[in-house]
């Protein structure tokens, strides 16, 4: 994964390498923060608003006091644009409580940092032939006091992102304790059994995605029957399709789940269907 070479801290810009944080860093030493990451297609922010409300609820659910200013950062990001000499990425924008050790926190000033970064250039791949995923069933913790909250706590997310390379997969879909679908390393889960388009519920404690929603908007409109609940590995393992999404993904079939072939382990009708939607969507 690729930073471009100016970065914005505190909306003042800097070159990549300079140095920035103190060593009693929160964010360095507590992964206290919250973050997002946004797309840019052709020089223009996708679906600003919705990751703002989320960014916003984040900073809400760890409270921490930073008051967003969204003219300000969609300026500093084209501001950005500009300097990195990039039209096509994505944006990620880190939140934290700034500086000083020790618990409770102490009354400092949070940080703003906002970073342009490439996009995977085999997604577009994985878009056309699918990807392999494992189950991961020493599941991260879905009762955290964090619950909806996009936190820079990614520790779970990391060991399952190692767990699925060393088995030759793309992605990880955790489990709960009690044995339900949870979601991706850093997607969420759809499937299909008999032409219902079927998601797990947010309460299970899974992170709200922007791209999950505009899939559901997308349903909705196109009239296609979907559901949210609580499902089961034998639930996924039987589908006849599953895809994941993601901000910087987008649409992706899975066609492998450990060792079991998702229908005829090519890209399902329906999921080639909502990729096609969610791509004109993108551009409207």
């Amino acid at each position: 994964m690729k930073v471009y070479k100016f970065f914005s801290y505190n909306f003042k810009i800097f070159k990549k390498g300079e140095k920035l944080f103190s060593i009693e860093h929160r964010g360095l030493n507590y992964g206290d923060g919250v973050y997002e990451t946004l797309r840019v297609y052709d020089g223009r922010i996708f679906a600003f608003k919705e990751h703002m409300e989320r960014l916003k609820k984040s900073l809400d659910v760890v409270k921490i006091n930073f008051s967003l200013n969204e003219r300000k950062i969609e300026n500093e990001i084209a501001n950005l644009l500009k300097l990195n000499r990039v039209k096509n990425c994505a944006v990620r924008i880190v939140i934290t409580r700034g500086n000083g050790l020790g618990l409770p926190p102490p009354k400092g000033k949070p940080d703003i940092s906002i970073m342009l970064v490439d996009i995977d250039k085999k997604i577009e791949e994985y878009q056309k032939r699918g990807i392999k995923a494992i189950l991961i069933e020493n599941p991260r913790l879905y009762d955290f006091s964090t619950r909806g909250a996009k936190t820079i706590n990614f520790l779970p997310n990391v060991l399952g992102s190692i767990e699925f390379e060393k088995n030759g997969a793309q992605e990880g879909i955790f489990v709960t304790k009690e044995g339900f679908i949870a979601e991706g390393t850093t997607s969420n889960v759809f499937f299909v059994k008999d032409e219902i388009l079927k998601t797990p519920s947010l309460e299970i404690g899974i992170l709200a995605g922007i791209t999950r929603k505009f899939i559901l908007d997308i349903a909705q409109e196109q009239k296609i029957p979907f559901e949210e609940g609580f499902y089961k590995k034998e639930d996924l393992l039987s589908a006849d399709e599953v895809f994941i999404s993601s901000t910087t993904r987008e649409i992706v079939p899975v066609i492998q789940i450990d060792d079991k072939k998702i229908g005829d382990r090519r890209a399902g009708s329906l999921t080639l269907s909502l990729l096609s939607a969610f791509k004109k969507k993108v551009l409207s």
